[in-house]
């Protein structure tokens, strides 16, 4: 994997871009510096099938991270902070990743301290 594109990403991630929701990969490669296919073959090079995969995947670590960190917020804010459409959405794909709902695993991780 291109170091300068790894580099690209990571800019890219630090500035919560990830979380813009329904954004695209020619907007996302724009907004990174590169050619879309250069950022579509990092992206299959890193292990996902798609860039939706993959900003999934990036949604739903910050959304780990939101939710341990902010257990005040309620799943709307935590969606919408990590660029979920909807509440809805988020709890599907978030219980598909992680085996649990967002108030399980915050409780988990309460638990886990």
């Amino acid at each position: 994997v291109d170091e300068q594109m790894t580099k690209a990403v990571e800019q890219w991630t630090a500035k919560g871009r990830h979380r813009t929701a329904g954004i695209t990969s020619p907007v996302a490669a724009a907004e990174m510096g590169i050619a879309r296919y250069q950022l579509t073959a990092w992206v299959k090079q890193s292990g996902y099938e798609s860039f939706s995969q993959w900003m999934t995947a990036l949604r739903i670590d910050e959304a780990k991270r939101v939710i341990l960190e902010h257990p005040d917020w309620g799943s709307e804010a935590v969606a919408d902070y990590c660029g979920f459409n909807s509440r809805q959405y988020f709890h599907t794909v978030f219980r598909q990743h992680m085996g649990v709902t967002p108030a399980q695993y915050q409780q988990q991780g309460v638990v886990g301290d």
